[in-house]
């Protein structure tokens, strides 16, 4: 009896310990080739550097560029015609050139304090591009982890079935040899033999099947098709040395500081910017110019019936115009502008109010989810620990004839039963945990939050 308890207390903190265990060199490797690889990592970095650049945009004083205009005029000037009742001449007409030219500058201004509401709204664009980076690094980091502890349990089936056909394999080969007599199946064991150890196989080539996915999403999230398969060396065998503080991650899943949260509100400062933006444009931009130039007029032919007589003349005239342009808002008066913008307000808030909602109810969830998961494993631990003492005498039980072929198999086929509870157990321990992890961005295995870089 305990010889059976201590075997039974060993395998529960073996198994805890695959759980609990960090393949800390391994994470924080692929970590680091997952900051500088990861393809939506570059695709937001991106993103953040021009939204930076339409910030700094939007802080210049001018939006538009003045504009130089430079005109020149030659033309004939017509002076009609001139009755003199005086004179014995009826008519004299004159006609002269005329030239000019005018220099002038023009410059654009916004009104309405159009240009302090940009600079807001741009300031909460790039805000919330880079908490959805800080979002997109939580999800990393803690996916990188999940998918190594995922690799862990795969391996460790991978392992008992390695043993359970090497076991198997031994008894067919003996069964063969004529060592083994089967009272029951007789020589039809033999066939029993072979269709278990063919199941045998094919459940290991499925759970192999199974970490090759998990290799793969390893380099999906790294950004690094080359990687190998993990060495698995687990450097850490207390990960969880306590349950995780229930209240602590639901204040943290729902805390200002949650980066899914901050960038919604910083959405939701920008909606309400663009609402006011759409508001104040009815009012249009006011274009002041200014311009000189000069004209002149003569040196051209005069036209003249005697007595009358005429000669060449010329006169200048310098002149400066300056002014405003406003376009009147009579066609485009932005019409929709501010209904499309209030309603995209409206939908970024309620997209924001349920995001909180769903994350309280999935971390009340995953939280329950994770305590069950931990009562099963430490429930099933202990009747595998159990069944393993009965299966360490299975063989030899069979190859001495005290049992036949199908009492043999029943029992070892309730011990593998327990194995695959034990890894469905686990699996939906480690999904749970990095729910959690991710939700809140506690690390698991310090119990307190981790911190990741917040800015790029």
């Amino acid at each position: 009896m305990f010889k059976l308890s201590a075997i039974a207390i060993l395998f529960a903190i073996v198994f805890a310990c695959v759980l609990n265990a960090e393949p800390q060199a391994d994470h924080l490797r692929l970590w680091e080739i997952a900051r500088l690889k990861n393809p939506i990592l570059r695709v937001m970095d991106a993103d953040i550097l021009a939204a930076r650049a339409r910030m700094n945009r939007s802080q210049v004083l001018f939006q538009s560029n003045p504009e130089l205009e430079l005109s020149t005029q030659r033309g004939t000037l017509r002076t009609g015609v001139v009755i003199d009742p005086g004179l014995e001449g009826p008519l004299q007409k004159e006609k002269q050139r005329t030239t000019g030219y005018e220099v002038g500058i023009s410059q654009e201004f916004e009104v309405a304090g159009q240009r302090g509401l940009r600079i807001e709204s741009t300031s909460a664009e790039l805000e919330s591009l880079v908490w959805r980076r800080q979002a997109h690094l939580r999800e990393l980091y803690f996916g990188i982890r999940k998918e190594l502890l995922t690799l862990s349990v795969q391996s460790r089936l991978i392992k008992v079935l390695d043993d359970q056909i090497t076991s198997v394999s031994r008894v067919e080969q003996q069964f063969r040899n004529n060592g083994v007599r089967d009272t029951r199946l007789g020589l039809y064991a033999l066939d029993a033999i072979q269709a278990d150890l063919a199941l045998l196989r094919l459940e290991r080539t499925a759970v192999e099947q199974d970490a090759q996915v998990s290799i793969g999403n390893l380099r999906g999230l790294v950004g690094n098709s080359e990687i190998v398969r993990p060495n698995g060396n687990f450097t850490d065998a207390d990960l969880f040395p306590h349950s995780p503080d229930e209240a602590l991650i639901l204040q943290k899943t729902l805390s200002t500081e949650n980066p899914i949260l901050k960038e919604n509100l910083a959405l939701a400062t920008k909606a309400k910017v663009d609402v006011e933006l759409a508001r104040r444009s009815i009012y249009p931009n006011v274009t002041a110019f200014l311009s000189a130039g000069q004209e002149r007029r003569g040196n051209g032919l005069a036209i003249a019936l005697p007595p009358i007589s005429s000669g060449p003349q010329s006169e200048s005239e310098r002149f400066v115009r300056a002014g405003i342009r406003i376009p009147i808002p009579v066609f485009n008066r932005g019409q929709g502008l501010e209904a499309g913008a209030r309603a995209e307000l409206t939908r970024i808030t309620s997209t924001a109010d349920a995001a909180r909602l769903q994350m309280e109810i999935r971390g009340r969830s995953l939280l329950s989810r994770y305590a069950q998961a931990r009562a099963n494993l430490k429930g099933i631990s202990l009747q595998v620990a159990k069944r393993t003492a009965i299966y360490l005498r299975l063989d030899q039980a069979f190859l001495t004839g005290r049992m036949n072929y199908s009492e043999y198999w029943s029992e070892r086929s309730k011990w593998m039963t327990m194995e695959r509870e034990l890894n469905h157990a686990l699996l939906d321990a480690i999904e749970a945990r990095s729910g959690i992890e991710i939700l809140s961005g506690i690390d698991f295995a310090t119990g307190k939050p981790v911190e990741l870089e917040t800015t790029k």
